[in-house]
């Protein structure tokens, strides 16, 4: 055989096939998901009775808590502290209306389900500013693809956290401080394989 021939057969079909497979279209990369925090509510009528408050060193009781007393953040501010509790978390974030491709976007909406509080003001004149006890929060987190064409994520956050000496806080605080680690057990599924 022709010593031509041979190297064709050894060399030729390599770089013809290296031509194909240069000529081919690169297969696209998935593109990376950004989280758009799209609405916070809650099912919780702001009358629902969510606990007992108390007052003074023995804790007597003191009145009641409502939900009004701890969830009354408001709509635009609940989005922002949800959505700078993710992005402190490492997650890639993006505002409403920010441009970020439809195909990219997973809108995230959340839903206080229920809350409890069983709180005391243990200074002697029971003062609102310095309740100890503990809360607990529900949150069912949702979120699709903009586009709608995305697989529906779902989450359920149960959270339960102590105040105590310094970190005891007015009712407010303590909503603010429940929604935030509601949303940052959401980042840790949303990190983790469970999701996937």
């Amino acid at each position: 055989m022709a010593w031509h021939l041979v190297f064709w057969r050894r060399f030729g079909l390599g770089i013809s096939a290296g031509l194909l497979l240069a000529a081919a279209p690169a297969a696209a990369a998935p593109a990376d998901h950004i989280y758009v925090v799209e609405r916070i509510g809650d099912r919780i009528a702001p009358d629902t009775e969510i606990g007992k408050k108390r007052a003074g060193l023995a804790c007597f009781p003191n009145g009641r808590i409502h939900w009004s007393d701890i969830g009354s953040t408001g709509v635009t501010d609940r989005r922002e502290l949800v959505q700078d509790t993710l992005e402190d978390a490492g997650l890639p974030i993006a505002t409403l209306n920010s441009g970020t491709p439809l195909k990219r976007q997973i809108r995230l909406r959340g839903v206080v389900t229920e809350a409890a509080a069983d709180l005391c003001a243990k200074n002697m004149l029971g003062h609102p500013s310095t309740l100890s006890g503990t809360a607990s929060l529900i949150v069912d987190w949702r979120g699709e693809t903009a586009d709608g064409e995305g697989a529906l994520l779902r989450h359920v956050s149960t959270v339960e956290h102590r105040f105590e000496g310094p970190s005891a806080a007015s009712l407010d605080t303590i909503g603010r401080v429940m929604l935030e680690e509601a949303t940052r057990d959401l980042a840790l599924w949303l990190q983790s394989d469970a999701r996937k």
